[in-house]
């Protein structure tokens, strides 16, 4: 056991020589599909657990505006300032592609193991009299074609993806669909033959302008001479990689392009996805099928229409859902930093807030409570647990002193952290609206994710409030929080309760609630290792 205790940010000599990325994988060189980049590059880009690194002047060419110092990164792109880190992968300096593309607000997705699409997710379409502009939240390229009966002006940009969660704001006249995995297309009518139509593209826009012609309201659809769309249909099973590391679970669907799927672990460990809409694909693919990781995959009817998935693994598995070809694909993935025990780990506690920076502040009768204090007090019992089972336990303070945000995960990263977790308390604008707990992780990060249910699960079992579950911190920032974003390991952050409820907050001052929270942590913990 080796525990280290640090107030500041201060790094102690063996940390400093660390490595910045916690996974032991092989890199696999990949294809990256991204704006400014060459379909083959060399040396190329490389994938490590979910992320993809890029040679730093690759992400030179593509337009990255980087600063370094040490492993700390500062990465512009689309004019969005994102704080990243460094790995040296062969000799090379690399930057994770999906951390800093998502944090700038676009999309990502692998389109099998090797290939990964970087997208701007489009914001804003607006047609005015003679111009088009779509705005994007990376850089885009635009092409454009005149088309006949009607007469219309056809802009398609790309790589960019709609995202259904979040639409782009309109104005003005037109029509706009996802064209292809990767282009956005925007239709404007005209009411005249355009002259000088001249394209443009700036940061994160792309714009079509023109003369002679002015956009006109866009035809009336008649629907009944439309041939109706697809309807989204799922088959059978198919089981098709099934190892400790690796497991594949495959369903033939149709249907399903304009569909984005994700799946829960409840308290249980079993794993749900839901398709509420559904039709079912004949085939001649099980419902049902067992194995050795996935020990059963079954297509059940959904109450009030449509089917779900539900998935029993052997342990805690990442996972991911994506449509791939003619089939979506379930991928379950060994989390980073599973296997062994406690003892064998490194993990850094942060308490939230601190010095200056009292975070929220409630009130117990006279009494004024600070989140700062409540975050330590539970921090610490976090900390005997884990020093008990030998863990090494590195905390950002110990005691009321106040932290810079990044310096949070910069200290993780630089111990080379098996796992980071952040304690807070939360709070909102009215007083004993909302109560419970819930957890934080980044974006859809499969690790993060399944650390975020494993605590979540547990804290749920003993806090006697409400059960929030886990959440993307995207649904807070479009970028996700910083303190997560930053971080690359398994990261989370938990809010235990809220600290303007005043049956919450009676719970806060609780001892014996503070000691059962810290020891479902350390719970959840044990089941994403599966120790």
């Amino acid at each position: 056991m080796r525990t280290i205790r640090l107030a500041g940010a201060a790094l102690l000599p063996w940390m400093a020589t660390a490595t910045a990325f916690g996974t032991v994988d092989v890199p696999v060189p990949v294809r990256l599909a991204m704006f400014g980049l060459p379909e083959n590059l060399s040396p190329p880009a490389v994938r490590l657990g979910d992320e993809c690194f890029l040679p730093l002047e690759h992400a030179r060419k593509a337009g990255w505006k980087v600063e370094l110092s040490g492993e700390k990164a500062t990465v512009t792109v689309g004019g969005t300032r994102v704080a990243a880190f460094c790995r040296k992968i062969s000799q090379q300096n690399c930057l994770p592609v999906r951390s800093i593309a998502e944090s700038a607000g676009g999309l990502t997705e692998w389109t099998g193991d090797t290939s990964l699409v970087v997208c701007s997710r489009i914001k804003r379409i607006e047609v005015e009299n003679a111009s088009i502009l779509v705005e994007g939240t990376l850089p885009v390229r635009a092409q454009f074609l005149l088309l006949e009966s009607p007469r219309r002006l056809v802009l398609d940009v790309s790589p960019a993806k709609l995202d259904r969660a979040k639409p782009p704001t309109t104005s003005g006249s037109f029509r706009y669909s996802q064209f292809d995995s990767s282009t956005v297309r925007v239709v404007a009518e005209l009411d005249d033959e355009p002259s000088l139509v001249k394209p443009v593209t700036g940061e994160r826009t792309a714009k079509v302008f023109w003369r002679g012609a002015k956009s006109v309201k866009v035809s009336k659809i008649d629907f009944a001479s439309q041939p109706p769309p697809e309807p989204f249909k799922i088959g059978g099973l198919l089981l098709t990689v099934d190892t400790p590391e690796l497991a594949i679970v495959q369903i033939p669907v149709s249907g399903a392009a304009n569909w984005r799927f994700s799946a829960k672990r409840d308290g249980n460990g079993v794993y749900w996805i839901d398709f509420p809409s559904a039709e079912s694909l004949e085939d001649s693919n099980p419902r049902e099928i067992v194995g050795s990781a996935v020990r059963s995959a079954r297509v059940l009817p959904r109450q009030g229409g449509g089917y779900t998935l539900r998935v029993e693994t052997a342990g805690p598995m990442g996972v991911r859902v994506g449509v791939v070809g003619p089939n979506l694909e379930v991928r379950f993935t060994k989390p980073r930093g599973a296997g062994g025990t406690l003892a064998g780990k490194t993990i850094v506690l942060d308490a939230g807030h601190g010095g200056r920076d009292a975070g929220a502040v409630g009130r117990f009768g006279e009494q004024e409570i600070r989140e700062k204090d409540l975050t330590l007090a539970i921090t610490k019992r976090i900390a005997s647990i884990l020093e008990a089972e030998g863990t090494t336990v590195v905390m950002t303070r110990e005691e009321d002193t106040y932290v810079e945000l990044y310096s949070r995960p910069e200290l993780a990263n630089s111990c080379n952290a098996d796992f980071f977790i952040s304690i807070h308390i939360n709070s909102n604008t009215v007083v004993n609206s909302k109560s419970g707990t819930f957890t934080y992780f980044h974006m859809d990060v499969p690790d993060s994710r399944l650390l975020a249910d494993c605590i979540q699960a547990e804290i749920a079992r003993v806090s006697g409030l409400p059960d929030n579950g886990s959440r993307s911190d995207r649904t807070l920032y479009d970028t996700g929080l910083a303190v997560l974003r930053a971080s690359v390991m398994p990261a989370v952050l938990v809010e235990i309760a809220y600290i303007n409820h005043e049956g919450d907050v009676r719970r806060l001052l609780d001892e014996a609630f503070q000691q059962a929270v810290a020891e479902a942590v350390v719970k959840g913990l044990r089941e994403y290792i599966g120790g």
